[in-house]
């Protein structure tokens, strides 16, 4: 007999999340935006998608914590509330993409809206999990919103397949846009039949981006291991960029075939569902150490895969993208939960917050320099080099990551969202 606590609304709670995941996978800033930008030449936009939505994403996440204690019961509202936003943001995208007006500017600009949005969605999520669930269901929840998201990504890409050939493929890559927008305020909607939770907030409000930084810097200048952390996020921002990377590459050797993106899409779905599963039974097994050094590893056969076939001259094959994508993902989906991890087990709880938004902000300006460089040299399809840069980056990556704390020292496992977090900014 099940001896669990029957969860009020969970239907809901799950429809939100997964529906969610699908509708900003579709929109993904990793891939599809910056595919569709690579599509009309403006290359170097393309390579700061990823990064203009992690600066939003700072921003929303920074002024999330007093929105949701201000909503008190109401934070289903905040759900569905930055939902609808985002999907706001996606409409607008799809629509800039659809009439080619200002495509660049809309696109950057609404990036770092919707990444906004997305970290206040973020925190209401997870206060809203950490109300509902009790703890031992909690990391389910996440792992069935990823598997719903990715299968119902990777089902709704499938269907459009038997008609790409007859459409005009710049179309067909803006449907995707379409869908995702649809897929965010269906989420949205379903959030509000969520319902209100129990108030409670007792953790301090952050004090905003500034008290983030002035305090983070202090402890970095004062604390060897959290030096230690701050060098190791800083050399894997290559790899949370890698799957940008891969697909610019890809729109330039194989853009102009109908259904192109559309794979790359299906197999990056593939790749969270193997990573989600996969991250979790690493972190038990070897903790923060095996997590950082395994995805290193991962990314730098990414970039052995990449070397071999523009050698043997397979680059051209659509088949290679598609699972390049996959490991690149798969690869990403480690580093925040690993970051964190790392925070929890040395920091106190009452410095973790601030210690993770100030790690992230560094991130975030390095994404913003590494991002149009990287989108720049990703389009010199025809040589070996861009792909050696890259390669070379993880080497680094998997030398320092190697310094990290093993499982005896790997501390609590992720914070209650910390598996949809991995899923946000690192991945979509």
């Amino acid at each position: 007999m099940n001896s669990e606590p029957r969860v009020a609304r969970y239907g809901a709670l799950l429809t939100t999340g997964g529906l969610y995941m699908t509708g900003v996978y579709l929109a993904s800033v990793t891939i599809v935006l910056p595919y569709i930008l690579s599509t009309q030449g403006v290359i170097w936009a393309a390579g700061l998608i990823y990064p203009a939505y992690i600066v939003g994403y700072i921003i929303g996440n920074a002024s999330a914590p007093a929105v949701v204690a201000r909503s008190g019961a109401r934070v289903h509202l905040v759900l569905a509330g930055s939902a609808v936003a985002q999907a706001a943001c996606v409409l607008i995208e799809a629509t800039a993409a659809s009439t080619d007006f200002f495509v660049a500017g809309v696109f950057l600009t609404m990036s770092v809206v919707a990444g906004i949005a997305c970290g206040i969605n973020t925190i209401a999520e997870a206060e809203i999990v950490s109300r509902k669930l009790p703890e031992a269901r909690r990391p389910g929840y996440f792992l069935a919103c990823t598997a719903v998201g990715s299968l119902a990504v990777i089902a709704s890409t499938l269907l459009l397949t038997p008609f790409l050939a007859a459409r005009d493929p710049h179309h067909s890559q803006v449907d995707l846009l379409w869908l995702g927008a649809a897929g965010i305020l269906i989420a949205g909607i379903a959030a509000v039949a969520v319902g209100p939770v129990r108030p409670e907030w007792d953790e301090p409000l952050a004090g905003g981006l500034a008290t983030s930084y002035r305090d983070g810097w202090k402890v970095a200048r004062s604390q060897p291991w959290f030096q230690q952390n701050l060098i190791t996020q800083v050399l894997f921002v290559p790899i949370s960029l890698s799957a940008t990377f891969y697909t610019l590459h890809s729109q330039q050797a194989f853009g102009d075939a109908p259904g192109n993106l559309h794979a790359l899409v299906v197999f990056g779905g593939l790749g969270i569902i193997v990573g989600a599963p996969f991250w979790r039974y690493v972190f038990k097994a070897a903790g923060v150490r095996g997590m950082l050094v395994t995805s290193a590893v991962i990314s730098f056969c990414t970039a052995l895969i990449c070397i071999v076939a523009e050698v043997f001259d397979e680059w051209s094959l659509d088949w290679v993208h598609g699972f390049v994508i996959m490991l690149s993902m798969v690869a990403a989906q480690a580093i925040f939960s690993a970051s964190i991890s790392w925070i929890s087990a040395f920091a106190p709880a009452h410095e973790r917050a601030t210690l993770i938004a100030f790690g992230t902000l560094l991130v975030a300006i390095q994404a913003i320099l590494l991002g149009g460089i990287l989108g720049a040299i990703a389009h010199n399809s025809s040589a070996i080099w861009p792909v050696v840069v890259i390669l070379l980056m993880n080497l680094c990556a998997a030398v320092v990551a190697t310094r990290a704390p093993g499982r005896s020292a790997a501390g609590p496992s992720p914070a209650p969202g910390a598996e949809s977090l991995d899923a946000r900014p690192s991945q979509v």
